[in-house]
């Protein structure tokens, strides 16, 4: 029996001194430069093939006709 007077008779936990604790810092996203690179580089791309499929098109067209 006295083990249950032990077990009930607990010390209460002491309370900390609350501290402020330091904001945190905010993280910036990275950059967004390649995303516009990766853009400009895309719509070039399809330009050129567009470009060379206009031409291959139209040299096909003027062989037909006989210019």
């Amino acid at each position: 029996m006295s083990d249950q007077k032990e077990q009930q008779a607990a010390p209460a936990p002491q309370q900390q001194p609350q501290q402020a604790a330091p904001a945190p810092q905010q993280q910036n996203p990275p950059p967004q430069e390649h995303h516009h690179t990766k853009d400009f580089a895309k719509k070039l791309g399809n330009a050129a093939t567009f470009g060379a499929g206009a031409t291959a098109g139209a040299d096909l067209v003027n062989g037909l006709i006989g210019r």
